[in-house]
């Protein structure tokens, strides 16, 4: 197995993008691994772009790395190529 990223461990030390975006326009939420735990995703999007991009954990912190890496790369691309994203490119 390779060793993770130091960028990984960046990112689980100091999460970026933790907490609500009261300006968020489009919201998705998902049951986390463990009973109860919930990741949601916040995104505003302007002009196709997406502008701003938060995540909040409830019940379960760890995913804050994944989620933390995920807005930091999802904030300024299009709205295409964020919609063409698939599970397996994020794997």
């Amino acid at each position: 197995m390779e060793p993770l990223p130091k960028i990984v461990f960046q990112h689980y030390r100091e999460p970026r993008n933790q907490g609500p975006l009261p300006t968020a326009n489009a919201r998705g939420q998902v049951d986390g691994r463990r009973e109860a735990s919930k990741l949601t995703l916040h995104l505003q999007i302007d002009d196709a772009v997406v502008t701003a991009a938060t995540f909040e954990l409830h019940r379960d912190k760890s995913a804050a790395a994944g989620m933390s890496l995920l807005t930091t790369w999802l904030t300024g691309r299009p709205l295409a190529e964020v919609e063409a994203l698939t599970v397996e490119a994020l794997a």
